[in-house]
């Protein structure tokens, strides 16, 4: 007999990113794993700051910052004046945040502005009486590969600055942090750019620590 409990079966399994889907769809979080986990490491070159940094507090008032992740929720609101805005939600393996896109940055960035998108956000900080807010001002995909790779990571720097003493700090650097992405080196001199490749023994894990040291190494500008 067919009954109504008779429910036909997919002989083949979800794809991981649409079980993840359903998973916080139908219980409200992940329950097998996470959309970030193979693309964490490739994530980490995108950003400059960790959302732990803003939800810690750790971020001063007026800083500007690139927070990368994945939209967990868009709470589309209109002001008084008809003008859309919204409250976005953005997570990525350790923390969440909200950030606030008013009307102006709202209309360049909607599009790009949807649950389960992996996107770059670039943010401003307010502290008013307190009160920690993160205004976002623009939005990009960063177009990570899905093998976690993520494009190679450039290194913009002056001849001038690549001194026996700051190539060996630049080596012992890459060695505290190894991975599987590539790192180039875009070495600016008098007859104009060139870009070097290094030996795979230098690949690198990217992350926020990563990028804080090489900055300190060679200023903020060496990598974009």
């Amino acid at each position: 007999d067919t009954g109504v409990f008779d429910i036909p079966v997919p002989d083949q399994e979800w794809q991981t990113r649409e079980r993840l889907g359903y998973e916080r769809e139908m219980l409200g979080l992940y329950v097998s794993g996470h959309p970030l986990d193979e693309i964490a490491t490739a994530l980490a070159t995108v950003g400059d700051t960790p959302i732990s940094a803003l939800t810690e507090g750790r971020i001063s008032h007026g800083r500007k910052v690139t927070v990368a992740g994945i939209i967990a929720a868009v709470d589309r609101r209109v002001t008084k004046k008809g003008e859309a805005w919204a409250i976005v939600r953005l997570e990525d393996l350790e923390a969440g945040i909200e950030i606030l896109f008013f009307p102006a940055a709202y209309a360049g960035a909607a599009a790009l502005l949807v649950e389960d998108a992996v996107v770059a956000v670039g943010a401003q900080v307010s502290i008013r009486e307190g009160r920690q807010s993160l205004l976002g001002d623009r939005v990009r995909d960063p177009e990570l590969t899905a093998d976690g790779s993520g494009r190679p990571v450039t290194l913009f720097l002056a001849s001038t600055a690549c001194t026996p003493r700051s190539v060996r700090a630049l080596r012992e650097t890459l060695q505290r942090h190894p991975g599987a992405t590539e790192l180039r080196i875009n070495l600016i001199g008098a007859r104009g750019p060139r870009l070097l490749a290094l030996d795979p023994q230098f690949r690198i894990a990217p992350s926020p620590a990563l990028m804080g040291e090489l900055k300190a190494l060679f200023g903020s500008t060496c990598l974009r």
